[in-house]
């Protein structure tokens, strides 16, 4: 018997709480100053929750990476690639992204919007992005991720993401 979508986003809300719980444990004083700082390397995992597409309606087990160029202090042109190949669904996304960097406290919040080239059943469509997430210091160049995008056309589609930066 498979997952019903419910069961899916409860599935999706105890991971993110889990998540959080963790994060919550570092040391706040220890890392209150580090800023993510040069080039970066990022691998992700996460669900993609689609709406209004005639491929599919199923949630999404998707995975990626992305290239983060620094342009000056705080400011990243991204570009990131994912996949999923889950509920007989193929999808692929890839973005451009420009991102701002904005601290809080002890972690990095950041807010980015970009084009989309995306594949979903081997269709091409291009559309926008929107989203945001927190960076989390975890050692000198490595920051956990996470993000979520909302992706314009086709139809919408809600991305959330955690991974690891890696910062050169």
């Amino acid at each position: 018997m498979g997952y019903t979508n419910e069961m899916k986003f409860i599935q999706l809300v105890f991971t993110s709480i889990f998540v959080m719980a963790i994060l919550c444990v570092f040391p706040k004083e220890a890392y209150a100053q580090s800023q993510p700082q040069g080039d970066a390397v990022s691998f992700y995992l996460g669900p993609v929750l689609p709406k209004n597409i005639s491929a599919t309606d199923e949630i999404l087990n998707a995975w990626g990476f992305r290239y983060a160029y620094e342009r000056s202090a705080g400011k990243y042109f991204e570009l990131g690639f994912t996949m999923s190949n889950s509920e007989n669904s193929e999808f692929r996304n890839l973005d451009l992204s420009v991102r701002a960097d904005i601290p809080v406290q002890d972690l990095t919040a950041f807010f980015l919007a970009g084009p989309d080239m995306v594949v979903y059943q081997g269709t091409y469509y291009l559309g926008v992005h929107i989203g945001g997430g927190l960076l989390t210091h975890l050692s000198e160049s490595v920051f956990f991720r996470t993000e979520m995008r909302f992706n314009f056309h086709p139809g919408t589609a809600l991305l959330f993401f955690f991974g690891f930066d890696f910062h050169f």
